[in-house]
Order: C-alpha cells, then sequence, then structure tokens
C-alpha cells in the first residue's frame, strides 16, 4: 500500500537541483511525497520511497510545468542553503 503527501516550500533566492536544468527562481514549489507501507508491523509506519518537485518552465513562447524527481535530501539541503544566505529578521 503506498501514499501520496504534498507540502509546498518557498525559496527566497535562485536555486539548483540535480537533474533540473539551469538555476530557479525564488518562490513556492509543491513536493509530492510517495510512501509505501512497511508490512508485518503491529502499527502502520511508512517509508519515502520518491519526491517530486513541480517546477515551472518556459520554452519557445510557451510556459507549463514540470515534474521532476529529487531526494528529501537534495531538498533539504538547498533549502538550508537558501535560509542560510537570508537576512536576518530585521536587519539590513
Amino acid at each position: 500500500m503506498t501514499r501520496t503527501t504534498s507540502r509546498t516550500v518557498r525559496f527566497e533566492r535562485p536555486f539548483t537541483l540535480k537533474g533540473v536544468e539551469g538555476q530557479q527562481p525564488p518562490g513556492t514549489y509543491e513536493i509530492e511525497i510517495d510512501e509505501e507501507l512497511l508490512p508485518g508491523l503491529s502499527f502502520p509506519v511508512y517509508r519515502r520511497v520518491e519526491a517530486r518537485i513541480t517546477i515551472p518552465f518556459e520554452a519557445m513562447g510557451a510556459s507549463g510545468h514540470q515534474v521532476v524527481p529529487v531526494t528529501l535530501e537534495e531538498l533539504d539541503a538547498a533549502l538550508a542553503l537558501d535560509a542560510a544566505a537570508a537576512p536576518a529578521p530585521g536587519g539590513g
């Protein structure tokens, strides 16, 4: 049995991810996470098996969205880098 959950993340600065060409603009992005139920336990435990990020694109005058696989570790690292580069609240 599998389930899909989603969450929204926000980047304050441009960022890059493996498997995604070029730098992505700051903004809000949707993340989908697929998890599968581990069998044989007395309570439900899910294991993450795949994550995807929805990236907007523009090419040859057309625009749309592409869904790209991403590891949660890579996503968390990109978000941490974005947060580290953000100015302190009330500063500047």
